[in-house]
């Protein structure tokens, strides 16, 4: 099972969690974890929409997918999300995604926590129960 913030895709990859951001134009899904800052064409199928930016950008895909690529260049250089900084539960992707969410004004002060409860827990509870009626 996969988890996308969707045109922010998080993504969770069992057995190990991941999250990540997709771009609907270029459709590249970047990701931050042992191997830094990563952009790779969009492989990931069955995935779930966990925040959907389309709204926040008035339907503007052009402009979301800038955003994106702008934040992860910036970031590229400032050397913030570099693979040597990765720490699996400390510095990993999931604050890659809740950065991203600051640079666009999204929520500025979203905790893994709290993105996890308002957001995650709720999207997981309704695949579980999608999946046990199939």
């Amino acid at each position: 099972m996969q988890y996308f913030i969707r045109d922010v895709h998080p993504v969770v990859l069992p057995p190990n969690p991941s999250i990540s951001m997709r771009e609907n134009v270029r459709r590249v899904v970047t990701s931050f974890w042992t191997n830094g800052v990563v952009s790779e064409k969009d492989t990931w199928h069955n995935c779930v929409v966990l925040v959907d930016l389309r709204p926040y950008f008035f339907e503007n895909m052009e402009n979301l997918d800038n955003c994106i690529e702008f934040f992860v260049e910036t970031e590229k250089m400032t050397k913030r999300f570099h693979k040597s900084k990765y720490r699996e539960t400390t510095w990993n992707c999931f604050d890659f995604i809740l950065e991203f969410l600051k640079f666009i004004n999204f929520r500025s002060n979203y905790s893994k926590i709290d993105f996890s409860r308002e957001v995650s827990t709720k999207k997981v509870q309704n695949v579980v129960k999608y999946c046990t009626f199939q």
